[in-house]
């Protein structure tokens, strides 16, 4: 053996433990790079060195050879041990895990060094599970039952979360395509389309009806796609292949994601045909034939359909994703198959021009997605998705608070050295797409972290553990001996169903876990409970929805689909800087109605407005108050002083100016208005309605004022007492209801007067009068249709500052307007 073969197998050797090596340095996580950082570096340094001396001295050893085999067998089984989230075995192995992850390195990297010269391991083949059956129907069969499986634990409580906000984009557009013939929502239409036909098969027509069924065709793709795993595993083997489309089926991060309405699902399956079919033209362009060239030209013409779908027609999707996928595969076809190729490539040179076509062609496509620059600040998060065991977001099947945080690490090891040692090609195209895809989030992804935007790396991942579980087992085969089978197998198998929890996997489906920001902990995404805004609209009548004013944050859809008499609702974009401004100017020109709002989008996102129980504010001319908090939803009542925004009067006979408001008497309100007046015989400010038909009669009594409701008779009048003494007061009218023996009453300046009863049923609306001849002042009228509470209506009486002899001056909470009466009156308010 020349020195360029030593270095050959020594670099062949040391390629496992060098790439965990560079991954742990480029993308580890916390928990790992903190665990004795500096020991990362020892270690390496220490296996370089024993390679290389067993390289030279021991190579040809037979019985290191054995003892090599045993050890790497019996690390990989610590290893396992290690990994079980249980806390004594944590606490008895935490101070040894990074040992045994490069001591499980080594071995295997001196495996791949004794292989060379004598293989030990060439009963491997012969235990692969595909040779065990013969019958062309057991694999087809066997894919078919897993296909089954995925559908079931993805239909399993499909209906058990509410939408999640993009999920209502679809269902609402399905809505229009039924009632309007069209749908204006241009992302996914594949999915619109789909989730449509089930709706109309299943004749469904309530909101949740709607979600239910649009959500089926998710879970039918999400199943679809074990098929092209399993395909895409059976080219490293079909062990591979088979253990990859089961961990597809009971992924609790896949099946979270394929219960939504979306394009993940869908697209994921279609993808992974695609490459599938992307495979096989490169496979036939490598080895070219003539006999080939129509399989070419459709294969090509079926990659280009999808690329012009995905990057023109739904370019607003994550199928852009493809893209960079693709060239990701053309890639590592080229590095992995490089000795065959390059032969092939010197005597057809137009071959070159054909790769670096496709890599180019497909990078250009990914180019066009406006998320994809160089990052200046990057996310550890999109590598902890798959290498952080930990993580709480999404959830993998071995997802537990104690799980090893080199768990991953060794896996991909353990795969790695089992791929050189069988010599699998297509191992190694799956391990670059995968770095590639992950080393791309991390470094060029511009956007905010979220597990759906890398959720198309999931079946790579799935095919890299497969592909090393499937090692194991072939690697225990391999020993003659039938006892040391049987322990390691009776061994390995309840460490597996451990680490792999099927407890983990149910309970992801129905209980789901959630993280402190309300997502799932599967998926990462929020499901809001839109019950509370339901409930409280159905309290009301179709009437009274007529009339409503909403605001609402992503209520909307599935209001509307309920309510559709409710014609307007205004959007709180929480992400608008202007946003509180556009409320208060919705809230200022309507009387009265509803802001429903989520704790998203109202406090945990951006800074939104108080949760506190039953709170109480202004928002401009409008006093609301929060009336309900359930469930993440928050729903706000306003009523507006709808006398402050506009100062229009009319002349309604010789003594009085009619305004354009009216009160509804029926209804509990608030008046709110401030006087000053020098005389105490200054007349009357104003009335509500005519006293003879069912109004207010306001006189005056002693310098103050008398409100009587109908009967001039003691219990049935409010008095302000002594009022009318050259100062500014402010005075509050209110009542609890219109009903004969309900109470009404009066504040003044802050002090609660006795309480009166209606004596007579009030009804119907009576205008707001002012009185031409009253000979004092009168300013900010303010109309809530609410009781305000003592504190309440003090904060409204402190908003104006009392100077004697000056106006009252409003603050910017409420931005009044005072009502104005023409100068040539004898009453005139103040400039």
């Amino acid at each position: 053996m020349n020195i360029r073969e030593h270095i050959f197998q020594l670099f062949k050797a040391l390629l496992p433990l060098s790439f965990i090596f560079v991954l742990i340095a480029l993308l580890g996580h916390r928990k790992v790079i903190s665990t004795a950082s500096n020991l990362h570096y020892v270690l390496y340094g220490g296996a370089v060195v024993l390679l290389i001396g067993t390289h030279f001295f021991f190579r040809n050893n037979q019985l290191i050879a054995r003892i090599v085999k045993a050890a790497f067998l019996l690390l990989i089984l610590l290893n396992l041990i290690a990994s079980l989230p249980l806390f004594n075995i944590q606490q008895l192995f935490q101070p040894t895990q990074i040992f045994l992850m490069y001591a499980v390195g080594l071995t295997g990297s001196l495996l791949i060094l004794f292989d060379h010269s004598n293989p030990i391991l060439h009963h491997l083949e012969n235990a692969e599970l595909a040779n065990w059956q013969g019958n062309k129907w057991f694999w087809p069969v066997i894919v078919f039952g897993i296909t089954l499986l995925a559908f079931g634990l993805r239909f399993w409580h499909l209906d058990l979360l509410d939408s999640y906000r993009d999920e209502d984009h679809h269902i609402s557009s399905v809505h229009s395509l039924f009632n309007n013939g069209y749908f204006e929502y241009t992302r996914g239409k594949l999915v619109t389309y789909c989730a449509a036909f089930f709706i109309w098969i299943a004749g469904a027509e309530t909101y949740y009806e709607y979600l239910y069924w649009g959500r089926v065709p998710s879970t039918i793709f999400g199943a679809l796609a074990t098929i092209p795993i399993f395909y895409l595993g059976a080219k490293i083997n079909r062990t591979t292949g088979l253990l990859a489309a089961l961990l597809w089926a009971s992924s609790p991060w896949a099946i979270g994601v394929c219960k939504n309405i979306r394009e993940h699902s869908y697209y994921i399956a279609i993808i992974l045909a695609f490459l599938l079919v992307f495979l096989y033209l490169l496979e036939a362009v490598t080895n070219f034939k003539k006999e080939n060239l129509t399989k070419i030209i459709t294969c090509s013409i079926a990659i280009m359909g999808l690329m012009i779908y995905a990057f023109f027609i739904d370019w607003l999707s994550t199928m852009k994703l493809s893209g960079v996928l693709f060239a990701a595969f053309t890639m590592a076809y080229a590095i992995v198959h490089f000795d065959l190729i390059w032969p092939i490539l010197k005597r057809h040179k137009w071959l070159i021009v054909v790769f670096i076509g496709f890599f180019i062609a497909f990078l250009l496509l990914s180019n066009r997605s406006k998320f994809m620059n160089y990052v200046q600040v990057r996310d550890i998060r999109w590598s902890n998705t798959f290498f952080l065991p930990s993580a709480n977001m999404p959830m993998h099947w071995w997802y537990h608070l104690l799980a090893n945080n080199f768990l991953v690490y060794f896996l991909l090891i353990v795969g790695i050295i089992g791929a050189f040692l069988q010599k699998k090609r297509y191992f190694f195209m799956v391990l670059i797409v995968f770095s590639v895809m992950v080393l791309a989030y991390y470094f060029f992804f511009d956007r905010y972290y979220a597990p759906k935007y890398i959720f198309y790396v999931l079946p790579f991942f799935i095919l890299l553990i497969a592909s090393s579980l499937t090692f194991i087992g072939q690697l225990i085969f391999s020993y003659q001996d039938r006892l040391v089978r049987t322990v390691s197998l009776l061994t390995l198998v309840p460490l597996l169903f451990g680490i792999f929890s099927i407890q983990t996997i149910v309970e992801s489906i129905v209980r789901p876990l959630r993280t402190a920001n309300q997502g799932l902990a599967t998926t990462g995404l929020v499901h809001q409970d839109k019950s509370p805004a339901l409930d409280l609209l159905r309290t009301y009548n179709v009437k009274e929805r007529e009339n409503m004013k909403l605001i609402s944050s992503i209520y909307e859809h599935i209001i509307y689909h309920e309510f559709p008499e409710i014609e307007c609702i205004d959007k709180y974009n929480y992400k608008d800087p202007n946003r509180f401004k556009e409320v208060e100017t919705i809230m200022n020109n309507n009387k009265s109605g509803f802001m429903i709002l989520d704790s998203h989008r109202n406090g945990l996102w951006r800074k939104g407005y108080s949760r506190e129980k039953n709170a109480r504010f202004t928002i401009g001319n409008a006093y609301v108050t929060l009336i309900s908090n359930k469930n993440n939803c928050q729903v706000y009542r306003w009523n507006t002083n709808v006398l402050a925004n506009e100062n229009k009067l009319e002349i309604a006979d010789s003594l009085l100016y009619k305004t354009e408001f009216v009160v509804n008497m029926t209804r509990p309100f608030a008046l709110s208005f401030w006087l000053k007046a020098d005389k105490k015989d200054a007349g009357i400010p104003f009335l509500l309605g005519n006293t003879e038909e069912n109004g207010v009669l306001v006189r005056t009594e002693k310098g103050g004022y008398t409100f009587d409701y109908g009967i001039h008779k003691k219990g049935n009048l409010a008095k302000t007492g002594m009022v009318n003494d050259g100062k500014w007061h402010h005075i509050v009218l209110y009542q609890y209801g219109g009903a004969r023996g309900s109470y009404f009453g009066l504040y003044v300046d802050g002090k609660k007067m006795p309480l009166a009863k209606i004596p007579i049923h009030k009804s119907n609306d009576k205008d707001i009068l002012l009185l031409r001849d009253y000979k004092g002042k009168l300013q900010d009228m303010r109309l809530y249709y609410d009781v305000l509470e003592s504190t309440e209506i003090l904060s409204i009486k402190n908003t104006g500052r009392m100077k004697q002899g000056e106006k009252i001056e409003s603050e910017s909470l409420f931005s009044t307007i005072p009502l104005q009466i023409p100068k040539n009156n004898a009453s005139t308010p103040e400039p």
